[in-house]
């Protein structure tokens, strides 16, 4: 069996992430101080705290989204929030992954998190297609999200997980 050991640097592969949505969305602060402390806590090699600190995050946000009167404004925040639970899941999943010895083949719950993530970050997709914005926060979240589908691929194929 292949021992797998790249949380240090897949943590530092995503300290950008979302960081353009501070002034694009009109973040609140206690959402930005979560995705802080999510990132802060994945880069130092903690994927339970970081997916406790963006779960939080993600929760925000659908609250953000609640708040607006208008679905085209609620979108942004819709989207964000189920960014940040794939986000969750995925690091769930590393957390797992770690516990159970960082072995391939992984638990299957391992696995189920991240085609979980996937699906969430998907949808997030999905709803940003949907508004046919073409503003440059919404075209940013866009990336910034099939950027993530493709970690979540390439963490799937680490950990030697089918994918449906």
């Amino acid at each position: 069996m292949r021992n797998v050991r790249f949380l240090p640097m897949f943590a530092l592969s995503f300290l950008f992430m979302a960081s353009g949505w501070t002034h694009a969305l009109g973040e609140q602060p206690d959402l930005k101080r979560l995705r802080l402390q999510a990132e802060e806590a994945m880069a130092f090699g903690d994927p339970d705290g970081a997916a406790l600190n963006i779960g939080k995050a993600a929760m925000m946000a659908s609250i953000l989204a609640k708040q607006e009167n208008h679905r085209q404004k609620s979108t942004p925040y819709r989207a964000l929030s189920l960014f940040f639970r794939s986000q969750e899941n995925t690091y769930r999943a590393m957390a797992m992954f770690e516990r159970a010895g960082n072995h391939v083949p992984p638990p299957s719950s391992v696995c189920s998190s991240l085609a979980l993530g996937a699906h969430q970050a998907q949808r997030a997709h999905e709803h940003l297609r949907n508004t046919h914005q073409t503003s440059q926060p919404v075209q940013s979240v866009g990336t910034q999200i099939t950027g993530w589908l493709h970690t979540i691929q390439e963490i799937q194929e680490d950990f030697h997980c089918r994918t449906p």
